[in-house]
């Protein structure tokens, strides 16, 4: 009932907030005050509301309004991300609608758009500046070591719905593209330092500077956390400690022509993940993992127009994690190539082409003593894939209230050959501020190193032989095949100078997801496992959503999103139900509620609610209804510096918000003061 009650309110928030919008006094058309350099600094406070349309690139790969792309499109600005408080990237996504985020510990999240999340979320595919960070090796990312700092991000652009017909696999259920600020956009020193009562400390310092046709920023960090989740059982050691550095620049030939060259470095150390089994098969209290990692990207722009371009990219990704207490280490280096060119055709099309050739090298080592050693281990030899796609798409104007799109992708990899991915889009717009959208699209994930080759084996029985050594064996499988998804979607946007309104209603149908069932009979011994494509379900949802700038200083938004699950039935008899496998049931219903008022110039109040309703499991593994307040004030210090006080989680001390069979629970969410101090030089 409390859920129901939550979900009328909600309801009843958009219902009467978004016609005032509509119906009030459109605002004077003030321009706002200029802008000033920094991390957040670089604007007044005034909201991008008062800007123009925003646009996006993330769903055709290429520039178009956000209301004319083929996806529903989450936009996180730059000005809600330096509003939030935020002191993480996973954390950060919570203001994106259709995204579901669940804390699991210091370090880890369960990100994923539209449900389906997990430790390893691996049907949304992450770009960072359109280079992919998804791990190969266990599918998803790891959230909490990726080298970018929080005040260096231009705006999160989340595709909501299958991506797959352009950027190939992963993409199943959505894609999230974290796009950094320009170099020439944040000159000068920059630092920011925020404390907690938890004796957190997240310090980011900045240098940015222009050098004839060279702009360019070092950025670096240092985030230390201590444990964070209380756990039911012995004391959580979940502590975060993490140095990271990154290099943005841009050297422009001309005005049509340039090339970026993007670096950066991490090299951390986190506590023991809350895992009932660790690989190692390690006390809990005493494990440690260490990652490191590094990239580099170089890109080389031609561009005449946003609809007529060409572009070729390189980059390069490294990453490697080491389990402590004799557990294996694994590590992948990635190269990517990738061409595209984007053209007017003709009066009434822009058409959209290229492709890319990527080679996934993954190496591993053992535990001490090899592959009898209690813990996990891969095969070193079936590590290495080779991948290779080509896509094209059209937007076709086909009168002033019709546009279709199409778009079409091919993928080969090493594993599962030849795969693709679809999509058909009609946008309607009778008037400008109106725009109904009809889409269906078709996408796939392929298999994770893991899930083809990982060989696990735990609770030794110390038995003599001829009995088993072990009572609990996990295997990978070779033969896998991808996991589809089919999605047919209908939306409708308002968007005006000072409101925009969004509804989108979909359904997901999914076939062969993968997740390791059991493969003995119940109570035998050992328990064995075998990776397979197992589930077949539908997701059908629909969310709604505002944002209202009733005047030049108060802003309200508001969302409200129902999910349901519908599993169709294993293909044998002993296959587990979603929720027994690594990616969690969405929560049937989440409420966001947030607001900005700027009572005179150079203060500002922020205030956010989130209402998450229970994730449904078996009987041991049940998420309750969580909820969580944040505000904020942030005062000026005069032009260059400025200093911000808050709460996050204000009325709820803790709460748990992910987990799955294979984990132990962990309570997160804990109430904490924090003090952010920021100044530009």
């Amino acid at each position: 009932m409390k859920s129901v009650c939550l979900g009328v309110c909600a309801c009843a928030v958009l219902a009467v907030v978004l016609p005032l919008g509509v119906a009030g006094e459109e605002p004077a058309p003030e321009k706002p005050p200029a802008g000033q350099a920094g991390g957040g600094l670089e604007k007044a406070p005034e909201l991008l509301l008062w800007q123009e349309i925003p646009t996006v690139i993330s769903a055709s790969r290429h520039e178009e309004p956000a209301s004319r792309a083929p996806n529903a499109v989450s936009i996180i600005t730059r000005e809600q991300i330096h509003a939030s408080g935020m002191m993480s990237l996973g954390d950060l996504l919570r203001l994106a609608v259709g995204v579901d985020v669940g804390q699991i510990d210091a370090w880890n999240y369960a990100i994923g758009v539209r449900g389906l999340h997990g430790r390893w979320s691996n049907n949304t595919l992450v770009l960072m500046d359109g280079r992919s960070i998804y791990d190969p090796m266990f599918g998803g990312v790891m959230w909490g070591t990726q080298p970018v700092l929080l005040e260096d991000i231009e705006r999160i652009e989340v595709v909501r719905g299958p991506g797959g017909a352009a950027w190939g696999a992963n993409a199943a259920n959505g894609v999230i593209n974290i796009i950094t600020k320009k170099p020439g956009d944040t000159p000068g020193f920059f630092l920011s330092q925020t404390l907690t009562d938890r004796l957190d400390s997240v310090t980011h310092m900045r240098y940015g500077a222009t050098a004839g046709p060279l702009d360019f920023r070092l950025s670096a960090g240092y985030d230390s956390m201590p444990e964070i989740g209380v756990r039911e059982g012995p004391g959580n050691h979940d502590f975060l400690r993490l140095p990271r550095a990154s290099l943005r620049s841009t050297y422009h030939f001309d005005a049509e022509r340039s090339l970026d060259v993007d670096a950066g470095y991490m090299d951390g150390v986190m506590g023991g993940t809350p895992q009932m089994l660790l690989f190692a098969g390690a006390p809990f209290e005493s494990a440690r993992w260490f990652a490191r990692g590094h990239f580099l990207r170089m890109r080389f722009t031609h561009q005449k127009a946003p609809d007529d371009l060409w572009s070729i990219q390189y980059y390069l990704n490294q990453q490697t994690v080491d389990e402590s207490e004799g557990g294996p280490w694994v590590r992948y280096t990635q190269h990517d190539v990738e061409a595209q060119r984007v053209r007017p055709w003709g009066d009434r099309h822009v058409l959209t082409y290229g492709g890319n050739v990527r080679a996934d090298y993954l190496t591993n080592g053992d535990p001490p003593g090899g592959a009898g050693a209690h813990g996990t281990r891969f095969d070193n030899e079936r590590s290495h894939d080779h991948q290779a796609g080509l896509f094209v798409q059209d937007r076709f104007e086909a009168s002033d209230q019709w546009t279709l799109l199409v778009g079409a992708r091919t993928d080969r990899n090493s594993y599962t050959g030849w795969e693709w991915a679809g999509r058909g889009t009609a946008l309607y717009h009778p008037v400008p501020e109106h725009t109904f959208r009809l889409s269906m699209a078709r996408a796939f994930r392929t298999p994770t190193l893991m899930e083809r080759t990982v060989q696990f084996q735990a609770a030794p029985t110390g038995l003599p032989f001829p009995f088993p050594p072990f009572a609990m064996l996990a295997f990978g499988n070779d033969d896998l095949n991808p996991s589809y998804v089919k999605a047919y979607e209908f939306g409708y946007t308002y968007e005006k100078k000072n409101i925009r309104a969004g509804a989108e209603f979909y359904w997901n149908n999914y076939r062969g997801i993968i997740v390791s069932s059991q493969r003995t009979a119940p109570g035998a011994i050992p328990l064995v496992q075998v990776y397979g494509n197992t589930i077949d379900g539908d997701l059908y949802g629909f969310e709604l959503s505002g944002q209202w700038q009733a005047t030049q200083r108060l802003r309200l938004d508001a969302a409200y999103v129902w999910e349901q699950w519908v599993q169709q039935g294993t293909r044998a008899f002993n296959d587990p139900p979603l929720w027994n496998s690594v990616q969690l049931v969405p929560p049937q219903q989440k409420v966001g509620l947030g607001a900005r008022y700027e009572p005179v110039k150079g203060l500002a109040l922020n205030g956010r609610m989130w209402w998450v309703d229970e994730v449904v499991g078996a009987s041991d593994f049940h998420v309750p209804p969580w909820s969580r307040f944040d505000f904020n004030v942030t005062k000026s210090l005069g032009r260059n510096s400025e200093v911000a006080v808050g709460v996050q989680n204000a009325f709820d001390s803790r709460h748990m918000e992910a987990m799955h069979s294979t984990e132990q629970p962990l309570e997160v969410g804990e109430r904490t003061w924090f003090v952010r101090f920021q100044a530009n030089f």
